[in-house]
């Protein structure tokens, strides 16, 4: 079995990076356009939550 970490498995390289994304994993959202995606981003939840962990990067 698998220690994975917790949040989202893209936190640690993401330039949008959010404290909500390193511990809880995003659920699915479909976009106008018909894209399905995992993303914090699109979740209104975390519009409180948006310090940027990776604040350097452009």
């Amino acid at each position: 079995m698998l220690n994975l970490p917790e949040g989202c498995a893209f936190a640690p390289r993401c330039e949008k990076c959010m404290k909500v994304c390193l511990k809880y994993e995003p659920k699915e959202f479909s976009t106008e356009d018909g894209h399905k995606v995992s993303c914090w981003l699109y979740d209104s939840r975390a519009n409180n939550n948006t310090e940027v962990k990776n604040n350097d990067k452009q």
